[in-house]
């Protein structure tokens, strides 16, 4: 059933997103997201560069 796989497609890219951020968080960076109907989305991981980490 489409519903059926839609909803386990919406869960996998969830749980691999917040996998995503908490690995940046980790090595003390982030995750940035930005959406628009017109250009969809955009994901940005920004992490520190060695050394520079507060």
């Amino acid at each position: 059933m489409l519903h059926d796989e839609a909803r386990k497609l919406l869960i996998e890219a969830w749980n691999n997103t917040h996998n995503v951020k908490e690995i940046a968080v980790l090595h003390g960076g982030n995750v940035c997201v930005e959406s628009s109907s017109e250009k969809g989305t955009t994901f940005a991981v920004r992490l520190p560069l060695i050394g520079k980490v507060e």
